[in-house]
């Protein structure tokens, strides 16, 4: 099951790389693999895949972004990459979505599938809340 779960995480890690998939794609797919959410630590450039039920997670390292996290919380910016990465567009892929929101201040991201819900934090504990329709 383990190994399942880690070549599930590194397909999905790939995809993003390559564009092959949107966000929207790779949280269907880990949801329908068992995962409840996903930890994103864009200063440790590291994902933490957490398991559904009995806390077993898989973490893995993340291509580093391009820059420093900014140190101003730029909300809107956050919002736009957002907006941005919500059409699903292949030519945006996660890896310019993550630079765009570590150049507009976010160190991280929370991602509960089921609740569709995503908590993104800056350097100082501020925090942007977006509840998408499920």
């Amino acid at each position: 099951m383990i190994d399942h779960q880690n070549d599930i995480v590194a397909a999905c890690l790939s995809g993003a790389s390559d564009k092959s998939l949107s966000f929207q794609q790779i949280a269907a797919t880990l949801e329908g693999e068992g995962f409840e959410s996903l930890l994103v630590d864009f200063r440790r450039s590291a994902a933490t895949f957490y398991q559904s039920g009995d806390g077993a997670a898989v973490v893995a390292r993340l291509k580093p972004t391009q820059g420093m996290v900014g140190h101003v919380f730029a909300e809107a910016e956050i919002r736009s990459a957002i907006k941005r990465t919500s059409r699903g567009s292949y030519q945006y892929g996660c890896l310019e979505w993550w630079n765009d929101l570590v150049e507009a201040g976010c160190a991280g991201f929370i991602a509960s599938f089921s609740a569709h819900r995503v908590i993104y934090f800056g350097r100082n504990a501020e925090a942007l809340i977006i509840q998408e329709d499920a």
